[in-house]
């Protein structure tokens, strides 16, 4: 049977479940999408598309407006269920990669927004 863990965030209730096989193996394929959208658009996808099935209560719009120290609890819940998951990507070296793509991804949408940010402050 699935793990599963209920958290709470901004008065919201969310779910996380441990991810099925077939959730795993479609982040290959899916992972290759990725890489077809704007930067902007990669973390949304990632939400949307992978983690769908695995953490239900919140929408990627919702998630965007939470401050990071909201997000731990999701981020700590989603390792605590997925454990298993995670220590086979610690083996295989998948999570070395995984983490410079994360890292590569996030420093991308952090350029734009920050562009975003400097362009509102300029037209007002």
């Amino acid at each position: 049977m699935r793990e599963k863990k209920e958290i709470e965030i901004s008065g919201k209730k969310v779910v996380v479940s441990e991810m099925t096989l077939r959730q795993i193996f479609a982040i290959k394929e899916k992972g290759q999408k990725i890489l077809e959208r704007p930067e902007i658009e990669h973390s949304k996808f990632l939400i949307n598309e992978i983690f769908k099935d695995c953490i239900v209560g919140v929408t990627t719009e919702e998630l965007i407006d939470f401050a990071p120290s909201e997000l731990k609890g999701l981020c700590d819940a989603f390792r605590e269920v997925n454990t298993v998951f995670l220590e086979m990507l610690v083996k295989t070296g998948i999570l070395k990669t995984v983490k410079n793509f994360m890292k590569t991804e996030f420093q991308k949408v952090q350029e734009v927004l920050i562009k975003e940010i400097e362009k509102e402050a300029t037209e007002n």
